[in-house]
């Protein structure tokens, strides 16, 4: 892994700046857009299970802790969703709530998660900044030999996406199209996942989707495991690589966050 030490402080501010700017909650700031109508109730258990969706303006969640909404509604990488989760009252990552919210009008994702973000401030009273902290990340790049990877068609139809670690096939990250390919940032973002926490970001440059085989060992022992490590297995199977930086990482923080009252 190539290495990178030496921090910039002028960047690392100018990159805390924008993103306390970015993150949309700052005095001054426009607020986000809202739901019409929400109802927010402690979970029951045994009244049912259901992930989290919003689809023609209706927001629905049953049973889930509220760690994975607020993961979903600021759309965190990996590495972000855990020291939330270790820095979180018992309460947010252990109780289960149902939500149900409406917008009156279809909405994209995009508005769907900031009318999110509104819900949980108003019902959860939940506050929160982002910064950046000297720290370790990977940078997703293109190996020496080129890019191993195959870009989809129009009229590629299937499956595409296959990560299988340690032997067994990886699930896949909410949104991406596990049907037809990954986009580097959603490899990049995936990879965060099985990199000790550390973040991973796309360098590639490679835009669109693109077909998936990786199959890799995260065991220190390679007995009776015929899989290479990540680091070979990206630069042999789809001529990528990591490089380990040390710089400013993104970092996100609950300031406050209170249980609601049911409705």
């Amino acid at each position: 892994m190539k290495h990178s030490t030496h921090l910039d402080k002028t960047r690392m501010g100018g990159l805390l700046a924008l993103l306390l700017v970015g993150c949309g909650w700052v005095d001054g700031q426009v607020e986000n857009p809202a739901f019409e109508v929400t109802s927010v109730k402690p979970h029951v258990q045994g009244s049912g299970f259901a992930p989290l969706t919003c689809s023609n303006g209706r927001l629905v969640t049953r049973g889930a802790p509220l760690t994975n909404t607020i993961e979903w509604a600021f759309d965190l990488p990996f590495y972000q969703f855990i020291e939330m989760e270790e820095k979180a009252p018992q309460w947010v990552t252990q109780q289960g709530f149902d939500l149900e919210a409406t917008a009156g009008r279809p909405v994209a994702e995009s508005e769907c998660r900031l009318m999110t973000q509104s819900l949980l401030a108003d019902r959860f009273k939940l506050s929160i900044h982002r910064g950046a902290k000297e720290g370790q990340s990977y940078h997703l790049v293109i190996a020496r030999g080129g890019s191993k990877l195959e870009k989809i068609k129009d009229t590629d139809q299937g499956r595409g996406v296959y990560i299988t670690v340690n032997g067994l096939l990886s699930q896949y990250l909410p949104g991406a199209e596990p049907d037809r390919g990954l986009t580097m940032e959603q490899l990049a973002r995936k990879l965060g996942q099985m990199t000790n926490r550390v973040p991973v970001q796309d360098r590639t440059g490679l835009a669109g989707l693109y077909k998936i085989t990786l199959k890799f060992s995260t065991r220190l022992s390679a007995e009776g495991d015929s899989d290479p490590a990540l680091g070979p297995a990206l630069e042999r199977q789809l001529g990528l690589r990591l490089e380990e930086h040390k710089g400013p990482v993104e970092t996100f923080v609950l300031d406050n966050i209170s249980q609601p009252s049911a409705n």
